[in-house]
């Protein structure tokens, strides 16, 4: 099991204990990849959840993912994430999104992800909660990926950020990255 696999289930188990049920799981394999999604629906508390891994492998770096390292355009490459949308059933529980990969070649790795809340209902006391776990998660860097977050999720059509923000960060590359990661996901479940 890798620590992506390993961080699923961690996450995964935590909101089957939020919801009293399990996950369904659907093992996957594509040209390329494979993953395990887990999706919940209908549940008492979570009306519609998602936990997902997925890792993929190639002969080429996309453009897209080396514009800030040009050198690796066209290497070998693999890229393993998780991905988390929980949708509550209360409306006064917020919309909760979770993202956080690796990137790694021959030669150089890198994290990047990110974490947000999109509350129906605004309680502050949920707002510094939220923030305080993203900042406990991320520090020192959170001043920048908050406001990396705002700027990502800026609705331009309606001039405002989606929800209270969060952090997003990408391209990180330091012996820390995968601590930042497994911070933000324990901070990601405390604070929901």
């Amino acid at each position: 099991m890798t620590a992506f696999e390993g961080f699923q289930t961690q996450l995964q188990s935590a909101f089957e204990r939020i919801e009293g049920a399990a996950f369904q799981r659907d093992l996957w394999t594509r040209a390329g990849g494979h993953g395990l999604s887990c999706i919940l629906e209908g549940g008492t508390r979570i009306e519609r959840g998602a936990v997902l891994y997925s890792t993929v492998t190639g002969q080429s770096l996309p453009p897209a993912a080396s514009l800030t390292r040009p050198h690796l355009s066209g290497c070998r490459y693999a890229v393993q994430g998780v991905s988390v949308v929980i949708h509550p059933r209360n409306p006064f529980a917020p919309t909760a999104h979770m993202n956080v990969r690796h990137f790694a070649t021959p030669s150089e790795s890198w994290v990047g992800g990110g974490m947000d809340l999109t509350p129906h209902y605004l309680f502050e006391e949920d707002a510094k909660l939220f923030h305080a776990a993203a900042r406990d998660a991320t520090s020192p860097h959170y001043t920048d990926w908050k406001r990396a977050c705002d700027q990502y999720f800026y609705l331009k059509h309606r001039e405002e950020t989606r929800g209270i923000g969060g952090v997003f960060f990408d391209d990180y590359q330091a012996p820390d990255g995968m601590g930042i990661l497994e911070r933000l996901g324990n901070g990601f479940i405390a604070s929901y």
